[in-house]
């Protein structure tokens, strides 16, 4: 974990299949629930690869909305 403003960067990783996630919360958050987010994030990330992720997935049409994509 590192300090980043008023926010904790968490980095979980899975040291049985090597999946990572990470990330950003408040510095009031318990360590607890920390745990819990990172383990909830680890099990998203873990069912939305084996389901083929959004890798093959077309990308949005262009908007003509004013604004930035990142």
């Amino acid at each position: 974990m590192r300090q980043v403003a008023g926010l904790v960067e968490v980095r979980a990783v899975d040291t049985s299949d090597g999946l990572e996630v990470s990330f950003m919360a408040p510095l009031s958050a318990s360590r607890g629930d920390i745990e819990h987010l990172a383990a909830a994030k680890l099990t998203y990330g873990r069912r939305k690869a084996s389901q083929g992720g959004d890798g093959g997935a077309e990308p949005p049409a262009p908007s003509t909305r004013r604004g930035w994509i990142a």
